[in-house]
């Protein structure tokens, strides 16, 4: 069983919803309103949003579709996917590559930016290699072959790739934290053995017309109403 929030259509109320599986589910991952989950006999289901083609079953249409759908991936033994916003990576025991979905930055890599609403294998370079694992985010993709190399396409670092190029990363964890780090933040040191003194502070402001007015009502529930409130902690 796999558990999800569905947030395409939200209506202010958002419930934890299911989906089964006849076989074990080895892998999930999501993108912008849909899902796709590879079962333990090397099968692709997807369901959710399809206005890019991202669940890979040849039709597009922008409504979330709840039924689960298998991609057909013509007996290819798929090993692992990822998901970007509105596309979709798989990769096959035999190291290819098989892209769908959402392509308007470049970033299914196949020289274009026409959305592919069916699996579609890309050459990562111009001669055939193995590919050994794969990554997605938002418009991009990366892989790392079997000598190593990163490669990455789609929209990175304020260009749009639409041919798979190598980059001087040397990890696929590295490629995605430069994408998406922060930059670095100083956090002040406080003592640890200091201690707090806001519960004083607030004890303190009791019965303070200054400071404010607390209002508590006891039905079933604790209910605060803070109408004025200048309270300064040391």
């Amino acid at each position: 069983k796999v558990f999800y929030f569905q947030t395409y259509y939200f209506d202010g109320i958002s419930w934890m919803k299911r989906m089964y599986f006849q076989k074990k589910v080895e892998s999930v991952c999501c993108g912008d309103s849909f899902f796709v989950v590879l079962t333990e006999d090397k099968k692709i289901y997807t369901w959710g949003r399809n206005h890019h083609g991202q669940l890979g079953v040849s039709t597009c249409r922008d409504e979330f579709i709840s039924d689960l759908l298998e991609v057909k991936n013509k007996n290819i033994c798929i090993t692992r996917i990822a998901c970007g916003y509105t596309h979709v990576l798989a990769l096959s025991t035999e190291g290819n590559i098989f892209v769908w979905g959402g392509n308007s930055c470049g970033q299914l890599g196949c020289n274009s930016r026409n959305d592919i609403h069916d699996p579609q294998m890309i050459m990562i370079t111009p001669k055939p290699m193995k590919m050994l694992d794969i990554a997605a985010m938002k418009n991009m993709s990366c892989a790392i072959s079997e000598e190593k190399l990163i490669y990455v396409w789609g929209s990175c670092f304020d260009q749009q790739i639409q041919t798979p190029v190598a980059c001087e990363y040397t990890t696929l964890f590295d490629m995605c934290n430069a994408m998406s780090a922060r930059s670095p933040t100083t956090v002040k040191n406080f003592e640890q053995n200091e201690k707090s003194t806001i519960l004083n502070d607030i004890a303190n402001s009791f019965n303070d017309p200054v400071s404010f007015v607390l209002c508590i009502s006891l039905v079933s529930f604790f209910l605060i109403d803070f109408r004025m409130l200048f309270l300064t902690c040391n």
